[in-house]
């Protein structure tokens, strides 16, 4: 089986709702270009989502956890709109 790969890159920030989008319009790309779950992947950027606090933005004193969280549970990371995806997020540290 030809396995095609998708390396996804864009402006990440610390502003979660943005970064969702780019990685919807990517993923809507390669649908648009005959992309489906039959051999193709898409790979986004650790902390595609997130961003890395002091590199990407100051830190995470104002950052929007419970986007951050609620998109990453809502796809988890395994396929968006029918295309096998994988990247990842900043978790919350506690304690």
């Amino acid at each position: 089986m030809k396995l095609t790969v998708a390396s996804c890159l864009f402006p990440i920030s610390s502003d979660v709702r943005r970064n969702l989008e780019y990685v919807a319009r990517q993923i809507q790309t390669a649908r648009d270009r005959g992309a489906d779950a039959d051999g193709y992947a898409a790979h986004f950027p650790e902390a595609c989502l997130s961003g890395y606090a002091g590199v990407d933005f100051a830190s995470h004193a104002d950052f929007d956890w419970p986007c951050s969280e609620n998109a990453n549970a809502r796809k988890g990371y395994s396929t968006w709109r029918g295309i096998p995806a994988s990247g990842s997020s900043s978790a919350r540290r506690t304690g």
